[in-house]
């Protein structure tokens, strides 16, 4: 009885002793797990079927390929990885919940933007509807993708939840060029980027590409150690761009204690917010992205490109713009002889456009500044910006007028701007003149802005009619869409911009929708700060003359003005504005000139040429209008091709004045036309 206790106590002795050397033995391994060697032999897998190992520091990577020998799916499965890769995805699944809602579990959101041509990230960051309006949104549950398509950028964005804590690495392959982006918490603005395949690395441009898994062709692939709590999420992004050929994109880690990098699964994923499936937007304001999600760095490299002494220098209102405008000179100028500004003579089809001309501009605009590399232009002209006028000629025209109009009160502080051309019909000069103007009776400084003519037998100077240009005139945009909602987005978040920049609230876009599938353009617009638009909704083919004809119908105040505008544009702040001093009622229509931009090329670095042969953006007075009668719905029904230069026959036929300017930052971006008439993409 005493040996059979005796035996008893000692062995309860020997059980505590081994299990508390058991629970020492695991606490230490778990810590040891935990520090990186700098002597450790590392290993990733590529898709299952190699082993490379690598030569691993704390502070770099450096990388060296050694040997390589295969594993086989079973190995894997009953492998320290593959336990562990279970235990997680049991661990997440009971933890999940505590930190995340189940609807946003598992996928991550992705956008894309499609016909962005290059292979760089930053032909995706300088796209102009980059990064709010992708023209596809859904989700992914994986992190490694292959795709055959081409010309397109991808950002893929959301949570990562690390159910360990410790150091981690990240590794990315792709083709062509790829970022990946972390969190330090769950804000998007406190993002770093951690690994890349190509650009700029260490002060060295990288262009390449690698192949699926191959995450050791380049040392920026793999990440530095990196700690991260456990059942904390983290915001990360990836940017991806694809130029030709067979694309992919996968991303993997190596988690504490792990001896390979493996795709990152969904089990370790969360979405940023919650994500309508396709191209249909149903509830527009829940997808508008807000500056906050907008990467720090995209906003840098943004800035630095739009800030650089670029077009958008000559696109800002300027400091004249804010001088008070003074309507009515104390002297008035004659009004010139209408019949003699008839025009006499009868035209041939096609040739009302030799007499729409560009003038002569002081100072400088910066419009032969706008294209950098000139491509696919018709003749040298389209490489260039506005024909200049001398110094001397602007301030003696400028003087003549201020002589004439004003009394001896009054002095010039500088000539804002003077235009100059030639009318053909008439042989007279026709100028438009703006001025900084000083009264020293009542030390005001005002602006005056007007258009004259010169008379060429006489030299006098003229009204060329009665009415005058309007600064507040309600300029009415008609735009013709079809299965185009990232670009009418665009179009409105522009007209806002321009509302913001000026406080102009007399702008009224009037937009035919004709049955567009891919977005709610009405709700969007609710959902707008616009005060004044309208939307007509057709059905059937798409007739871009019709539409055009029954949106300026609409229109009932003949007192107001009517542009035409195209959709896949930037316009610039000062556009309206520029539009009402260069349409005159019963005298002169405009044309502002857009640069056509070549495909991956962007405002910021322009590769285009103007467009010198387009009518297709055109202003004109709606009484002018109804008089020409609008477009040629007989003969240019459901195609187009001519329609614009038709148009301008029957416009010169009455006597009206068609004016051209090349517009800096008016720019028209290279787009397929796939799905835009009659097929939603």
């Amino acid at each position: 009885m005493v040996h059979s206790n005796f035996v008893r106590k000692q062995f309860c002795i020997y059980v505590k002793i081994i299990l508390v050397a058991s629970i020492v033995v695991y606490f230490l391994s778990v810590i040891v797990s935990f520090i990186p060697s700098a002597n450790r032999r590392t290993k990733f897998k590529e898709n299952g079927q190699k082993e490379t190992k690598l030569m691993t520091s704390s502070t770099s990577v450096k990388l060296t390929k050694l040997e390589t020998k295969g594993y086989g799916t079973s190995n894997y499965e009953s492998s320290f990885l593959g336990r562990w890769t279970a235990l997680a995805k049991d661990i997440f699944a009971k933890n999940a919940g505590l930190n995340v809602n189940t609807e946003l579990q598992g996928k991550l959101n992705v956008h894309r933007w499609y016909s962005i041509c290059g292979n760089t990230v930053d032909n995706l960051r300088r796209h102009i509807l980059f990064p709010k309006h992708p023209k596809l949104r859904t989700t992914t549950s994986l992190l490694r993708m292959r795709t055959t398509l081409r010309d397109f950028g991808q950002r893929i964005f959301g949570y990562i939840h690390p159910q360990l804590s410790g150091t981690y690495q990240f590794a990315v392959s792709s083709d062509d060029f790829s970022e990946v982006w972390l969190s330090n918490d769950v804000t998007p603005n406190k993002t770093n980027l951690i690994c890349q395949v190509g650009g700029m690395y260490k002060g060295v441009y990288i262009k390449g590409s690698t192949r699926p898994g191959q995450f050791d062709k380049y040392l920026s692939q793999i990440s530095q150690y990196i700690y991260l709590e456990g059942d904390r999420k983290y915001y990360f992004e990836i940017l991806h761009k694809q130029g030709e050929g067979q694309g992919h994109l996968h991303i993997a880690w190596k988690m504490p204690g792990w001896e390979y990098f493996t795709i990152i699964t969904k089990e370790f994923l969360s979405l940023f917010t919650k994500e309508e499936q396709g191209h249909s937007l149903v509830d527009p304001e829940d997808h508008v992205l807000s500056d906050e999600m907008v990467l720090e760095h995209h906003k840098h490299v943004r800035s630095k490109y739009h800030n650089s002494g670029g077009y958008r220098n000559f696109t800002k209102l300027t400091r004249a713009e804010a001088i008070p405008l003074l309507r009515h000179p104390p002297k008035k100028l004659s009004v010139c002889n209408k019949e003699e500004r008839q025009f006499p003579v009868k035209l041939k089809r096609y040739q009302g456009i030799r007499y729409a001309q560009i003038p002569n501009v002081f100072p400088p605009d910066g419009s032969d500044l706008v294209v950098q590399i000139c491509q696919s232009a018709k003749s040298p002209a389209e490489c260039k910006g506005n024909p200049l006028l001398e110094k001397e000629k602007a301030h003696s025209i400028a003087r003549r007028y201020l002589n004439a109009t004003f009394s001896k009160s009054y002095s010039l502080i500088s000539v804002i701007r003077v235009e100059d051309v030639l009318e053909k019909h008439t042989k007279d000069q026709r100028y438009f003149i703006e001025l900084e103007i000083f009264d020293n009776t009542d030390n005001k400084t005002w602006r005056v802005a007007e258009n004259v003519v010169e008379k060429s037998v006489s030299g006098d100077l003229c009204y060329p009619v009665e009415s005058s240009w309007e600064p507040d005139v309600t300029v009415y945009l008609i735009i013709t869409v079809k299965n185009q909602g990232v670009w009418i987005r665009h179009f409105i978040d522009n007209i806002l911009d321009i509302q913001e920049a000026t406080g102009d609230e007399n702008i009224h876009p009037i937009i035919v929708d004709f049955g567009s599938r891919d977005s709610d353009t009405d709700t969007y617009l609710k959902r707008s700060r616009l005060k004044h638009y309208s939307v007509i909704h057709k059905t059937g083919h798409f007739y871009k003359t019709a539409a055009i004809n029954e949106a300026a119908n609409s229109v009932k105040n003949e007192n107001s003005i009517i542009f035409l505008l195209d959709l896949h544009l930037d316009l610039p702040v000062n556009l309206i504005q520029t539009v009402r001093k260069h349409t005159i009622q019963g005298d002169m229509a405009f044309v502002p000139l857009l640069t056509r931009l070549m495909c991956g090329s962007s405002p910021d670095f322009p590769t285009g040429h103007w467009e010198e042969q387009g009518y297709g953006l055109f202003a004109i007075y709606k009484s002018d209008w109804s008089r020409f009668g609008g477009m040629n719905v007989k003969e240019f029904s459901d195609h187009w091709g001519g329609e614009d230069w038709e148009m301008i026959d029957r416009v010169v036929a009455k006597s009206i004045f068609v004016h051209k300017l090349k517009m800096p930052g008016l720019f028209h971006f290279f787009h397929n036309r796939r799905g835009m008439w009659d097929k939603a993409v």
